[in-house]
This record gives C-alpha cells, sequence and structure tokens, in this order.
C-alpha cells in the first residue's frame, strides 16, 4: 500500500447498563460480572480462532490486536496489506459477532454487535506516541494512539448495528468492492443517516453485514452517490504490494 492503512474492529456489548442496572444486588460482587468477564477474556479468542479458519490456506495470518478497552468495547487494528486480507478478517470478525451474539443471547439474554471500518494514514488520520503509556503491543515502546475522521467514522456508525451483525464503513466497503475482494461477505444498504461532527451533516450509506447481497457495482455506485456532495471528493484504493 502507498500509505500505511488501518483496518479497525469493534465490538460492543448492546443494552449493558442496562443489563447491570437489573442484575446489582449490592454484595461484594455483582450479579452482572459474569458475561462481562467472559467477554472480554473469550471473544478476543474467538476472534484468534476464526482468522485461523479464514486463513487457514494462507501463507501467513495477519496479525490482529486488541487496540483499545472502552467501557463494554473491545477495539481490535489490523494492518492489512491487501483487499483479499482485509477481507479476510472482516470475515472472521463478522462469524464471530454472529456466534458469540448467540451465546450471550442465550445464556444472558444480552447481545453483540460490531462496526468494522478503515482509517488511511496520511493527510487527515494521524498516529501518536503518548509516552507515558506503555504498549502490550510493544513492550519496548510507547502506546500509540490515531486520530481523525476516518478514526471516527466507524465510532459514529457502530449504534446503528443490529444485534450480531455489524456496520461498514462505506471507505472500507467500496476499497474492498473495488479490488474485487467482496467474497461472501453479505451487504445490504439499510439507510442513510448523518454522522455527528462527520460529512457537513449529509447523511452517510450504513451498510450492514449478512442482511442482503449488494454487488461490487452496487457498492461503487454509493460510493460515486455519495462523494460527488462534496468540492473535493476523497477516494481510498487497496493497492498491491
Amino acid at each position: 500500500m502507498t500509505e500505511r492503512s488501518l483496518l479497525l474492529l469493534s465490538a460492543d456489548i448492546a443494552g449493558s447498563t442496562e443489563y447491570k442496572q437489573a442484575h446489582s444486588n449490592g454484595g461484594s460482587t455483582p450479579e452482572w460480572l459474569e458475561p462481562f468477564v467472559a467477554f472480554f477474556r473469550e471473544v478476543p479468542l474467538v476472534l484468534m480462532g476464526k482468522l485461523a479458519l479464514a486463513f487457514a490456506e494462507a501463507e501467513h495470518i495477519p496479525e490482529l490486536r486488541v487496540w483499545r478497552v472502552a467501557g463494554d468495547e473491545i477495539i481490535f487494528l489490523a494492518e492489512p496489506a491487501t483487499a483479499e486480507e482485509a477481507l479476510g478478517i472482516v470475515e472472521a470478525f463478522v462469524a464471530m459477532l454472529s456466534d458469540y451474539n448467540a451465546r450471550l443471547d442465550k445464556h444472558y439474554n444480552l447481545h453483540l454487535r460490531g462496526g468494522a471500518w478503515a482509517a488511511p494514514l496520511g493527510t487527515d488520520n494521524i498516529g501518536i506516541e503518548i509516552l507515558e503509556m506503555h504498549s502490550a503491543a510493544a513492550a519496548s515502546g510507547p502506546y500509540r494512539d490515531y486520530l481523525g475522521p476516518d478514526v471516527d467514522s466507524g465510532f459514529r456508525l457502530l449504534k446503528y448495528a443490529p444485534h450480531g451483525h455489524a456496520v461498514i464503513s462505506l471507505k472500507l466497503a467500496s476499497a474492498l468492492a473495488a479490488g474485487d475482494a467482496l467474497g461472501q461477505l453479505s451487504l445490504d444498504h439499510a439507510d442513510d443517516q448523518p454522522l455527528r461532527g462527520l460529512f457537513g451533516g449529509k447523511p452517510y450509506p450504513v451498510l450492514i453485514t449478512g442482511q442482503g447481497k449488494l454487488t461490487a457495482t452496487d457498492i461503487l455506485s454509493l460510493e460515486e452517490r455519495f462523494l460527488t456532495q462534496f468540492e473535493h471528493p476523497s477516494i481510498w484504493r487497496f493497492t498491491a504490494d
């Protein structure tokens, strides 16, 4: 790729605050604790298993690590080199969401939802080192955070994800479509919604996994329609190494 590009994946427990409130007993060990401890311990392991399956015939498995934990949300980070590699990671993530959502629903009447989005580093999105914070991913170096509108976009989209499914950013979906790398990824254009603080309030296409079958042409047409609203549209694509 001409620039480093991030693939961000968020898994979030829906309805967690209500669940905690309903299962608070005032004791030293709250009743609500069990599913949340299991979530943080199990979701990364389940995702790694799905990733191994997705890349069973590949020469190597791409690196995927936990970047942040915020509230009842785990955010994973990868830097795929190609559209095909990004597709495999997203497919593994979508499979994990579906399976773990079913587990949460069965045992606790809780649900999991997710989001996947891309943030190419460069002019608009940057990485910064926070020297005072330790990085588990690089024991000898500081924590690295990432800032920019594309990083923010996924967090704005997450609330539109149905239980057991993920929202996919238009930038990521279009790059996959242009790279002929949609694979078995089933996407539906749910609707258009403004994302707070982004794109001047213009409605943004919300794409949902597992609920339709948009073709590459459909996705690229959505991108074109959205970008024609801007004087200087930004188009991002994966490129071969």
